[in-house]
């Protein structure tokens, strides 16, 4: 199992997004834009005028969890080499005021029997100042020798952890495709260069808003989503927008759907470096 490389596939699955707002938006009217349907999903455009909040199912915890996993802290490290994963946890949440919760069950699908009680500082986990609490857990799921890879999901107000073949069975991939980075966000027409920066932000990964879409960088997103692959989530903001994302090698290119296809016919003519080395192996 491979680490997230965001760019080599795309990922889409059902998800909570705009549930609120396709509730509150009424009947189309006379003139109006008629509404999106993409891949399942039904996309209105936003009326000019506010719409106003309404409760729904969504538990938006995930989305305040989030948050608080990007703030900054002070680590006191770990140095006890008999300390245990649950035990990490533990201090962790007492420290900081979080819920964890381990999913055995997905460990064991790597053939990891009681990890709560793995040894995870038989090699110190050393102190750090201003750093993200995400950051430390993330050090610290290094530390269990999971073939798939220790990580973690949000689920209310609980971190749950789990490894890369759970995740992957959870969003219907198959068990060896890449780890998808996962964004919680809950926006309010909120512009569109800013949601893309947010994710980008997030999850560490590379987009680029074309200049030449001119004004539509602003349009306003309004949506709920948690536990989202972050390319499917830049995908559908930029639908919203009636733009079209291309992947460019490690990078997103939001741009207009023309230059899009554009882009996307060209790719297809370019020769990988292993149609380059087949040629040469002919000769």
């Amino acid at each position: 199992m491979r680490a997230h490389p965001v760019w080599r596939r795309t990922c889409v699955f059902s998800i909570a997004i705009l549930a609120a707002v396709a509730a509150r938006v009424p009947a189309q009217q006379a003139g109006a834009t008629p509404a999106q349907p993409y891949y399942g999903l039904t996309i209105s455009p936003p009326r000019l005028d506010p719409l106003p909040r309404t409760p729904t199912s969504f538990d938006k915890r995930a989305v305040k969890l989030s948050e608080r996993l990007r703030q900054t802290v002070d680590f006191d490290g770990f140095d006890d080499p008999k300390l245990t994963l649950q035990e990490a946890l533990d201090s962790l949440a007492k420290v900081y005021a979080l819920k964890f919760l381990v999913n055995e069950q997905a460990f064991k699908l790597d053939q990891i029997n009681d990890v709560p009680s793995l040894p995870v500082a038989e090699k110190p986990l050393p102190k750090a100042r201003n750093i993200k609490l995400e950051t430390v857990l993330r050090r610290l799921l290094a530390r269990i020798p999971s073939v798939s890879g220790a990580m973690w999901r949000l689920q209310g107000d609980t971190v749950e952890i789990t490894n890369g073949i759970a995740l992957c069975k959870e969003l219907g991939l198959p068990e060896e495709s890449p780890i998808p980075a996962l964004v919680h966000l809950d926006l309010d027409r909120v512009p569109l260069e800013t949601a893309v920066r947010m994710i980008a932000d997030s999850v560490g990964i590379n987009i680029v808003l074309d200049v030449g879409v001119g004004d539509k960088t602003k349009f306003p997103i309004s949506a709920t989503i948690t536990n989202v692959p972050a390319d499917t989530a830049v995908r559908l903001f930029a639908n919203m927008a009636n733009l079209r994302v291309v992947v460019v090698e490690n990078v997103l290119y939001v741009t207009t759907s023309k230059k899009g296809r554009m882009l996307e016919k060209e790719q297809r003519l370019l020769l990988t470096p292993n149609d380059i080395a087949g040629m040469h192996d002919k000769k």
